[in-house]
C-alpha cells in the first residue's frame, strides 16, 4: 500500500529528534517541509503530482515539518490533498517556555520571560490541519490518525512504529536540539499562561485523555 502521510512537527515537541527516526523509516520518501530561517527560502511546493510521484517512486511519501498557517505554509496552503496526519504534542506551558529559550538563545528576542509572556501567544495550534476553536478542537484532534505525547515519548514512538509497520532503531531515540534550561523557575507563571491560552490547554488535555484511554 502506497503511503502519503504527513508528520506535523509542532515546534519544541521533539520533532528534530524524531526526524532522524522517520528518515530511517521512509528514506528518500521523506520530504522535509521547513522555511529556511536564515535565507527565508520557502519549502518545496508539495503538489499532488509531486507527492504522488514520490510515493510511486519510493513506495511511500512522508511530508515532515512545520505547517504553520500564520506563515502561509499551513496544511491548507501546502498539502490540502493529504488526509493522514501524525503529530507529537507537548504540554503547552512547557512548550511555550522551551520556545522562549530557543528564541532568546538565538537572539530572536531580548525580552525577559514575564514580558515575553505578556506580549506573545503560543505558536502551537497554528500548525494543526485546520483552524482550531473552542467548538471544534476535539473534532480536529480526532482527525489525526495519531497524536502522541512528548511526555511519554518512548510509548508514543512505539505506537507510531506499530501503526506504520516500522521498527524502532536499536540505539533508541537520539535527542537533538535540546535545551539545557531548568523550567522550575517558571512555574509561577503557569496560571497566567493557562488563563490566557485556554484553547491550547484544552486541546492538549483532550489529546492526552485520548492517548491514555487508547493505551488502557
Amino acid at each position: 500500500m502506497i503511503q502519503e502521510v504527513a508528520f506535523i512537527h509542532v515546534p519544541k515537541c521533539a520533532g528534530s529528534s524524531l526526524k532522524v527516526v522517520f528518515s530511517g523509516w521512509f528514506g528518500k520518501g521523506l520530504i522535509p517541509h521547513y522555511i529556511h530561517e536564515i535565507s527565508g527560502k520557502m519549502p518545496t511546493l508539495l503538489t499532488p503530482e509531486y507527492t504522488n510521484t514520490i510515493a510511486n517512486k519510493f513506495g511511500c511519501c512522508c511530508l515532515y515539518g512545520h505547517f504553520n498557517a500564520l506563515r502561509g505554509v499551513g496544511v491548507q496552503d501546502s498539502i490540502p490533498h493529504i488526509t493522514r496526519f501524525f503529530t507529537i504534542l507537548r504540554e503547552p506551558f512547557s512548550q511555550f517556555v522551551s520556545q522562549y529559550h530557543y528564541k532568546f538563545d538565538r537572539g530572536r528576542t531580548e525580552l525577559d520571560f514575564e514580558k515575553y509572556l505578556a506580549t506573545n501567544q503560543p505558536n502551537y495550534l497554528n500548525h494543526f490541519p485546520r483552524q482550531v476553536s473552542f467548538d471544534n478542537y476535539r473534532e480536529i484532534v480526532d482527525d489525526f490518525e495519531y497524536v502522541g505525547l512528548f511526555e511519554d515519548l518512548k510509548l508514543s514512538m512505539q505506537q507510531l512504529a506499530d501503526l506504520l509497520a516500522k521498527v524502532l532503531p536499536v540505539s533508541g531515540l537520539e535527542f537533538r536540539n535540546v535545551g539545557s534550561k531548568s523550567y522550575s523557575d517558571y512555574e509561577r507563571f503557569r496560571a497566567e499562561f493557562e488563563q490566557k491560552n485556554q484553547l491550547e490547554v484544552l486541546t492538549y488535555a483532550y489529546a492526552k485523555q485520548k492517548f491514555y484511554l487508547k493505551g488502557a
